[in-house]
């Protein structure tokens, strides 16, 4: 069960390894398990994603949250498929 709130705040690199989130960044490098992540808040213009780690955390409904320089959030990022297969339940009801 999904229980973490990341926010990355710093300049990181975020990649997928092991079907773990892999953040590396000047003072080291952190694995954390994706199915304890709830979401990520992204606070820094300076973080690099892998296309890999966005479809895990789609695919383990982890939301992404964007924010712009004045740390106000500006993106959300939910996984598509699973509003996409909702809307199509409720279309049928």
């Amino acid at each position: 069960m999904a229980w973490q709130n990341l926010l990355i705040s710093r300049p990181a690199r975020l990649s997928l390894k092991n079907r773990q989130l892999r953040c590396e960044q000047e003072s080291g490098e952190v694995n954390l398990a994706l199915e304890d992540i709830a979401s990520i808040v992204l606070e820094s213009p300076q973080i690099t994603l892998t296309s890999a780690l966005i479809s895990a955390c789609a695919d383990e409904n982890i939301v992404i949250i964007t924010c712009d320089e004045t740390h106000t959030p500006m993106a959300y990022s939910p996984a598509f498929y699973r509003i996409a297969a909702k809307q199509a339940c409720c279309a049928h009801k």
